[in-house]
């Protein structure tokens, strides 16, 4: 009789030590994910946490009076409580133990880590996507989860996981999907190496770049592309031309751009001269430019570089009336990269920088300023130089959270997610300018050269691409 006293209290005292510690504490918030199910957040030093919901219940016996979500699952990549945002940090311990109804989850980009338990006894989902942030995958987070076929992984390298992540979950009949030229580091690390197959994802799109007129100059960037890779468009005026814009309005040359898809592209190269021309009845005349606007006494059709006639038995005389165009020119004294080059229309407000290079910072600029970055009105072919100073340091990456490389033809930032990054052609343009997604982001340059990287708007480190 005291033994079975013994042992029931034994049990007793054992269940609620369990209980304490897999629900230390209960959810600070709720919020709604993209996908529509309600999920619950701890607050942690630096983000917030997915977490199971209560305090009070322990995993196994249920989620209560609590809703389970449901059906396929997107964990949102930061959530906003009380005015302020927060990025996910982690999906934490049992936040979803035995939600027998989530058919497919997709946790984001920015989690590290995936703890015990976390989606364990999730029999019906069919597929989980991971990000190439994810360092940790904790005991049975994954395990009893009797219909998974599809694993996605964004990361290069296989995350720190114990052997028992995918305790009776039948890798067997699994497809492990992986980044294009990972195979060898997935295929040979358990668990990872278990899955019945490994396919690499190789997802290849074709950019199309094309000039207006062959003889007016050249383009570069054309081809097929792995998706997700940035690469560099180049426009190259003949003599007499000059590159005005690509045909979708954008008039950075050279020009970054993730590719994503199928797409075209066509650098419009205008001529630096203007034409008169004479036409009669239903003729067509080729003029050397686009036309800007045109005056004439009756009505006439304009397309690109073609002009079509269409009054009868009149003869007009059409004056293609272009914008006077001027160079701005922002050079440097070698401590810096001058921002804001280019060929622009005659009174383009136009707003120039200087981006100091480290160990170094803007002084002035030769005419005295030192507004920075400024704006100036374009009268005239037009000239700034900045003016840097040495800050008598010795520049190093020690302690810098994000480092740039060259590799190839390729430039490499790493320790980058969630920063604004800028990328400077030599004598100033900047190429791209965007917030990355990863962290580690990858540039492919079509040309070899200097080229400037600035985090953050700090200051520029230079890689050398061959």
């Amino acid at each position: 009789m005291c033994d079975r006293m013994n042992n029931t209290l034994k049990s007793v005292v054992l269940l609620s030590l369990l209980a304490v510690a897999f629900s230390l504490h209960g959810a600070d918030f709720q919020a709604v994910a993209p996908s529509g199910q309600t999920i619950y957040f701890n607050i942690v030093q630096g983000g917030v946490v997915v977490t199971f919901p209560s305090s009070t219940i322990y995993p196994a016996e249920g989620w209560g009076s609590y809703t389970k979500p449901i059906g396929a699952l997107t964990i949102p990549a930061s959530v906003t409580h009380g005015g302020v945002t927060y990025a996910v940090k982690a999906v934490s311990n049992h936040a979803f133990y035995n939600c027998s109804g989530l058919t497919s989850v997709i946790v984001p980009e920015g989690v590290t880590a995936v703890r015990a338990s976390a989606f364990r006894g999730c029999s019906a989902m069919t597929s989980i996507s991971l990000p190439a942030t994810l360092d940790s995958l904790y005991g049975y987070s994954l395990a009893y989860c009797a219909s998974l076929v599809d694993v996605n992984v964004d990361g290069t390298t296989p995350p720190v996981c114990l052997s028992n992540v995918f305790s009776n979950t039948t890798l067997s009949a699994a497809t492990l999907h992986v980044p294009d030229g990972c195979m060898s580091s997935w295929s040979t690390t358990a668990p990872w190496s278990q899955f019945g197959s490994i396919v690499e994802n190789a997802f290849s799109v074709t950019l199309t770049v094309t000039a207006n007129n062959p003889s007016r100059g050249t383009v570069g960037g054309g081809g097929s592309y792995v998706v997700g890779t940035n690469v560099m468009l180049t426009a190259t005026p003949a003599n007499g031309f000059f590159f005005a814009c690509w045909n979708d309005g954008d008039t950075l040359n050279p020009r970054v751009l993730t590719a994503t898809e199928d797409r075209s592209f066509v650098a419009m190269f205008a001529a630096m001269r203007y034409d008169t021309v004479t036409a009669t009845v239903h003729d067509t005349i080729t003029v050397h430019d686009t036309v800007w606007s045109v005056e004439v006494h009756e009505d006439t059709v304009i397309l690109y570089d073609t002009v079509f006639v269409t009054s009868i038995d009149t003869v007009y005389t059409i004056d293609t009336v272009m914008p006077t165009f001027f160079r701005l020119t922002v050079s440097t004294d070698g401590g810096g990269v001058g921002i804001g080059n280019g060929m622009l229309p005659a009174g383009t407000v136009a707003e120039i920088g200087a981006l100091p290079l480290d160990g170094n910072r803007f002084l002035r600029w030769d005419d005295g300023s030192t507004d920075n970055p400024r704006t100036v009105t374009l009268t005239g072919n037009m000239g700034f130089t900045a003016l840097f100073e040495p800050l008598g340091i010795h520049v190093v990456d020690s302690g810098r959270p994000w480092t740039a490389v060259a590799e190839g033809h390729d430039i490499v930032a790493a320790g980058v997610q969630g920063r604004d990054l800028r990328i400077f052609a030599v004598d100033g343009r900047q190429l791209y300018r965007g917030t990355a997604q990863n962290d580690t982001v990858r540039f492919r340059c079509t040309a070899a050269g200097v080229y400037m990287l600035s985090v953050d708007s700090s200051a520029a480190r230079k890689v050398i691409v061959n």
